[in-house]
Formats: structure tokens, C-alpha cells, sequence
């Protein structure tokens, strides 16, 4: 990470209101199943449901309508592509309750039908997402853009089968500080990541022996439009400082390689390995998780990158 602004960065402070929508984004994580009408989201952050439209459609980028649709076809899109449940089934599980209606919003959001996702069309939908991706920074031409199209092309350059390395680890429920971004990492993004480490570095409430953590809460293959949503934090048990979240990492088996100052991408864990054996399947309902140790600014960490599995049906 780059060093500038790091002479005492303070927090962002996040007031009342903004903290109550971030907490309900949570929520609406672990409740897609559920109606999650504008009234009750609206009662839970205490807004009227005029201004909590307004208001977390500036916070988050998307209406609140807008959002729960897109955490639920993502949701949808990443167990079509591993479980073995009906298309309807799953549809259902994850908020959609007419059958006809979600075939409509699932064609209109991916371009392609749910039958063919599941036979192979999300493949084709990722491929075309980041050559459009790549046609876009292409045509930005900032710094940032080509820094990162750089990053990636000597990244594949460097590509290596992950399948040796692959172990799995069961985490226990862990607390960590964060913040939470949405859309796509940018130079916003980044420099509130470095705010963050700086601050808690010159505060003494991280030092050498911290465990800082990327969490992305779907896979970004799956995204349209910048619709992630991702978390940058530090694992700890106390009270967060003002200005973060205080949230809890889902306990559960995950695929893990350990990383060693270098980089690599979940996409690798996919093909190389989870797509290529029969006992564990993807776990959509965690998130992917980074780990990074004897963090330092403006190098590359050792870490351990995790993708959420569980036992396959059959293999219980």
C-alpha cells in the first residue's frame, strides 16, 4: 500500500444512523430468504422510508430493493453452480418465491437462463464481465486503472496449480474491527484501508503480531456494475474504536493456501481444485476471507486466503 497521508491519519467516524445501515447490510446477508420489506428495513435503521431510500442509496449505491435483488441473484448464481437441489429450490431458499418472476429477473440480471447457468453459461458470463471489465480501464486510462491491469497481467503470468497447497482449516467464530466498502475497490477505498492501518498502528491498538483480514462477502466473478460488498478489518475480541464495525467471522471449514508474499485469487481454488473433487462443495452463505500477517505499508504480506466450503450431501 502506498504512504502517503500516513502522518496520523484519523478514522472515518461513522454516526448512529450510518452505523444502524451498515449493521443492516449484515442483516440482510444472513435474511435473504426472508421478505425484508422497505418498512421494516426503514424501522430497524429509524428512518421514515422516504429518507432511508434516499439515504442508503447514497451509502451503499444501490435502493434497498435494488440491493436485497442483487445479494439474493448472487447468492442464487454461486449454488447453481455447485449444489444439486432444484433450480427452484434453491430460488427459494434465497428469497424468490415465484418461479416465472425470478427465470425473468435472473435472465434480465445475467443474460442467461438459470438452467443454463447451471450447465455452464455463468462461465461464459464471467468471461464476458471482465472483458468489458478490461475495455473499461482501457478507456479510463487513469493511474489506478492501469496499475491495476498491470497487477493482474503479471499476476496470471505467475499463476501456479494451487491443488498441492490446498488445506483445509475449520475457523472458529471470530470478532474483528472493519470497515465495510461497496461497488468496486477504488482510490477511496484504499486510502481508507490506509487511514485504518496507520491509525490503529500509532494508536498501539495493532502492532506486529496483528491479524488483518479482507473479506468479501461474493464472489466479485458474479458481480455486475460494482456490487460487491467487502470488508477490510483486524481480528480483535474488545470493544471497536468509534469509527469501525465490530463484527464476527463465521466459524466453519474453509479451503486455504497459504500465501508468502505474493498474490492469488479464488479463482485458482475454484479450477484448480473445488471444481475438481467430489467430498466438499462451495458454501455461498460465508464469505471468502484473507488473512495477513506482520502486516507492513507498501508490501506484500504473508497470509492464508480462504474459500467456504462444506461437505457435499453425499458425503455426509
Amino acid at each position: 500500500m502506498p504512504s502517503e497521508d500516513s502522518h496520523n491519519p484519523p478514522i472515518m467516524i461513522i454516526d448512529p444512523r450510518t452505523r444502524r445501515i451498515l449493521q443492516l447490510t449484515s442483516l440482510i446477508e444472513h435474511s435473504l430468504a426472508e421478505p425484508l420489506t422497505l418498512s421494516d428495513m426503514a424501522r430497524y435503521a429509524c428512518y421514515s422510508p422516504f429518507h432511508f431510500e434516499r439515504v442508503f442509496a447514497g451509502l451503499v449505491g444501490a435502493t434497498p430493493a435494488d440491493f436485497v435483488r442483487q445479494r439474493r441473484l448472487v447468492r442464487v448464481a454461486a449454488r447453481l453452480r455447485y449444489d444439486l437441489d432444484s433450480v427452484f429450490d434453491i430460488a427459494l431458499d434465497c428469497g424468490f418465491t415465484n418461479a416465472s418472476s425470478f427465470s425473468r429477473i435472473f435472465r434480465q440480471h445475467f443474460g442467461f437462463s438459470p438452467r443454463d447457468w447451471r450447465h455452464g453459461a455463468w462461465y461464459d458470463f464471467m468471461w464476458q464481465s471482465h472483458q468489458k471489465q478490461l475495455h473499461s480501464i482501457q478507456t479510463e486510462g487513469n493511474t489506478r486503472s492501469r496499475e491495476w491491469l498491470a497487477w493482474q497481467a503479471a499476476l496470471q503470468q505467475t499463476r501456479f496449480n494451487v491443488t498441492s497447497r490446498i488445506r483445509i482449516h475449520q475457523l472458529a467464530p471470530t470478532r474483528y474491527w472493519h470497515m465495510r466498502h461497496f461497488r468496486s475497490w477504488d482510490e477511496r477505498a484504499r486510502k481508507e484501508q490506509l487511514r485504518m492501518v496507520c491509525s490503529l498502528q500509532e494508536s498501539h491498538q495493532a502492532n506486529e503480531d496483528s491479524i488483518w483480514c479482507s473479506v468479501m462477502h461474493n464472489d466479485n466473478g458474479l458481480t455486475l456494475n460494482g456490487t460487491d460488498m467487502f470488508d477490510w478489518g483486524i481480528l480483535a475480541n474488545e470493544v471497536a474504536p468509534e469509527g469501525l464495525m465490530h463484527s464476527t467471522l463465521p466459524g466453519g471449514y474453509y479451503a486455504s493456501l497459504d500465501i508468502f508474499k505474493s498474490d492469488c485469487i479464488s479463482q485458482w481454488l475454484h479450477e484448480d481444485w473445488l471444481d475438481k473433487q467430489s467430498v466438499w462443495t462451495f458454501d455461498p452463505s460465508r464469505p471468502y476471507i484473507t488473512l495477513f500477517y506482520n502486516l507492513r505499508v507498501n508490501e506484500l504480506s504473508n497470509g492464508r486466503h480462504m474459500v467456504p466450503i462444506r461437505r457435499r450431501l453425499d458425503q455426509r
